[in-house]
């Protein structure tokens, strides 16, 4: 599946708007609160959905938009803390039945109570259908990460303006074999933007088909976008990504506001 920077996205690109239920409620940070499964809720206002999963022996997994990434989580009795791999740290607690997650810079994301089938877990929070090899790599963080098999190209500008540069530089797959495009997406302005693909609005070869991408980058900074399709959908792999043709859109992350739509075009 693709994968993204978890706290970069869900800390330092998403704004929660609100806090509901949670104004005097007495915090909590003891294992047991914490532990569990919770989703995203309603009061955070983000576009798409997400999920945490705070197993035992410290295993955290967290999952925006069917992309997934691990980490740790720790108590000291005092404060708590999640760390997703190389993503950066954020403050986590219980409040009014409500787990919240916090940045240095205030940002807020308030989650609630899940039945866990976001990662496959049933109604009392055990993992269905695994071996006790992959049961005992969950557990312990062991999990390898998806491989990305990516070929360089020769770049083809999509988009050079005062607020992005795009570039398609490279083509292949992901781990699940889904024939991707690599895009170099530099921001050139001084706001969070991020980058996405609407329903319907691709085509390859021919076929109208759903393109998937989502990704976000700070100011002055370059990040490698994927734009990809899934192979069941598309009725193949990488060979069958020929004379493509979309629209890519590109958000202020603080107003939601969309800033620019660019065509993609790759023979």
């Amino acid at each position: 599946m693709k994968r993204v920077s978890i706290i970069a996205v869900a800390l330092g690109c998403l704004f929660a708007l609100a806090l509901v239920g949670c104004g005097g409620a007495q915090k909590s940070v003891d294992a047991d609160s914490l532990k569990g499964t919770w989703k995203l809720g309603e009061s955070s206002k983000v576009g798409f959905s997400a999920a945490l999963n705070l197993a035992d022996e410290d295993f955290a997994e967290m999952m925006i938009a069917d992309s997934y990434m691990y980490g740790t989580w720790k108590t000291d009795g005092s404060t708590a803390t999640l760390e997703i791999e190389d993503s950066g740290t954020a403050e986590i607690y219980v409040s009014d039945g409500k787990l919240i997650m916090g940045s240095e810079d205030g940002s807020r994301l308030v989650f609630e109570k899940s039945s866990g089938n976001e990662f496959g877990l049933d109604e009392d929070n055990g993992l269905e259908e695994l071996s006790d090899a992959e049961l005992a790599d969950l557990e312990t963080g062991d999990t390898a990460p998806p491989d990305v098999q990516i070929d360089d190209i020769k770049a083809v500008p999509v988009a050079d303006d005062k607020y992005c540069k795009i570039e398609v530089t490279g083509k292949g797959q992901f781990n699940d074999g889904d024939p991707t495009y690599r895009l170099a997406f530099t921001n050139k302005s001084d706001k969070d933007l991020y980058l996405y693909v609407a329903e319907n609005e691709f085509e390859v070869d021919g076929k109208k088909i759903d393109g998937n991408l989502g990704d976000m980058v700070s100011p002055g900074q370059t990040v490698d976008a994927h734009l990809y399709f899934l192979t069941d959908e598309l009725g193949g792999g990488v060979e069958k990504l020929k004379n493509v043709k979309g629209k890519i859109h590109l958000v202020d992350v603080e107003t939601d506001d969309t800033l620019a739509t660019y065509d993609l075009v790759m023979k």
